[in-house]
């Protein structure tokens, strides 16, 4: 299952969460759900991590009691970590914000011509409350009744929250030999997830690297081919390179057809292959092209589409899966691909490309 990014802390303390009946819903599935790199339009909500600050009430003076002079409090450049602050909780406070990702990155940054959303409901609004320790125990009890989801996201919030997830700035270790997916690399996926209130362009900003193609660097290819390439196709890498793909799309879709696209699943042709589905995967993974994450996660995430993968093999080639971001799954939907304009986009030539390096060889030769 893909799920198109969108174009556009959490406290210790642990509360032991009443299990709720399993039948009420349907069984949660701890399989991986991969989220592919493409066109979002990060928002720049920024949140701010809250502190608990204590007051010290001073006696009121008297008549009898002199006023004492308040002593000056000297403050150093450098914080100091006291006996009552969480050294975890400050290793989480010098993590960017949202809106410090959106500064440093140069690649994606919010622009009106890419954007995407969907329809919001109860799921996309638990975290927060979860995080805001706002709810009393009993009013807990009576969400993971009536959502048992609800306790997936309580359960794996409480797991994951003081996992280190720094490492996923750096290159896949292993990359070359790795056979499989990592588990822990996921764990560290979903907890950056998390951190950032399940925005997935705050999460593919804070990994970068090559979820961002900072190895294409426009910067300093672009003036290579500026004297050889016509302007138009010249302009057209450089916002491919800056922005991504596609140029121009502003879609949105509702909570029901997110939540049908979700029931139908991947292609039944997937099924069919699993152990190359497995193969490819593990590919894309090492090779940074996708970022996993739990499956569990995806009701909870705001503003995403969702296209069933498929299957494709063809006589004299490997299989590979492709993302059907055509498919139609009732008269009433509006697949992914329907939002974008052709005519706004690059033309396609490169099926043309050799035919035309020939006849120019040619024609140099005479």
């Amino acid at each position: 299952m893909t799920v198109e990014p969108s174009p556009i802390q959490s406290r210790t303390t642990k509360i032991q969460a009443k299990q709720p009946a399993q039948d009420m819903d349907a069984p949660l599935a701890m399989d991986t759900v991969t989220f592919r790199d493409g066109t979002f339009d990060p928002v720049s909500s920024a949140t701010a991590i809250p502190f608990k600050s204590t007051l010290i009430s001073q006696p009121a003076t008297t008549a009898n009691k002199p006023v004492t002079p308040r002593k000056k409090v000297r403050f150093d450049d450098d914080p100091k970590l006291t006996a009552s602050f969480n050294e975890e909780h400050f290793n989480r406070s010098v993590l960017p914000t949202h809106y410090d990702l959106i500064r440093e990155t140069k690649f994606g940054k919010p622009n009106i011509n890419q954007s995407f959303s969907s329809g919001k409901t109860l799921q996309h609004v638990m975290l927060p409350l979860f995080k805001s320790r706002f709810l009393q125990q009993s009013s807990l009890d009576c969400i993971f009744r009536s959502y048992p989801r609800a306790t997936m996201l309580w359960n794996e919030h409480n797991r994951l929250k003081n996992i280190d997830f720094s490492p996923l700035r750096n290159p896949t270790p292993n990359w070359s030999t790795q056979t499989a997916i990592d588990p822990h690399r996921v764990d560290m996926m979903a907890a950056c997830l998390l951190h950032y209130d399940l925005d997935i362009p705050a999460l593919v900003q804070y990994c970068g690297g090559e979820h961002l193609g900072a190895h294409l660097q426009p910067q300093d290819a672009l003036p290579h081919v500026e004297d050889i390439l016509d302007p138009v196709v010249v302009e057209d890498l450089r916002r491919i390179l800056t922005y991504g793909l596609p140029g121009h799309v502003n879609g949105d879709i509702s909570a029901q057809q997110f939540r049908e696209y979700l029931t139908h699943c991947n292609h039944s042709s997937l099924a069919a292959n699993l152990d190359h589905t497995r193969k490819v995967l593990n590919k894309e993974d090492r090779n940074s092209s996708i970022l996993t994450l739990p499956q569990w996660m995806t009701p909870f995430i705001p503003d995403c589409g969702i296209a069933p993968q498929g299957l494709i093999s063809k006589p004299g080639s490997k299989p590979r899966i492709v993302y059907d971001g055509s498919f139609q799954l009732s008269p009433m939907s509006i697949p992914y691909n329907w939002f974008i304009d052709l005519a706004n986009e690059p033309e396609i030539v490169f099926g043309e490309a050799l035919p035309g390096c020939i006849t120019e060889l040619c024609n140099l030769s005479q």
